[in-house]
């Protein structure tokens, strides 16, 4: 299997004050290459779910994380992007690397 990163950027749902800080980090995972398109569905699916739900109880991520897990994609969470919530506003990431900003 081939793995790639993909990068769940959360700033569409939360700003920072202060662009200096770091503010909601986006998440960064291992998929697979060639379940690519499916995580980018249901990581929009995760932010609308998040968003249109009276009694949110789980974070965006935890959403997604769990549509990967019901529909048998593998992931590995690698971590967190330390990059300023200022910086994070202009294009910050190499074109080939998936992000969805939710």
């Amino acid at each position: 299997m081939i793995w790639t990163l993909f990068v769940l950027d959360y700033d569409g749902t939360y700003s920072c004050e202060r662009e200096e800080y770091y503010g909601v980090r986006p998440s960064v995972y291992q998929i697979p290459l060639n379940k690519q398109k499916e995580v980018e569905v249901f990581a929009k699916r995760a932010s609308k779910d998040f968003h249109e739900s009276e009694d949110v109880c789980e974070s965006i991520g935890d959403i997604f994380e769990g549509l990967l897990e019901e529909n048998d994609i593998k992931y590995h969470c690698v971590g967190d992007l330390k990059i300023r919530f200022g910086d994070r506003q202009k294009d910050y990431l190499a074109e080939y690397i998936p992000r969805e900003i939710v």
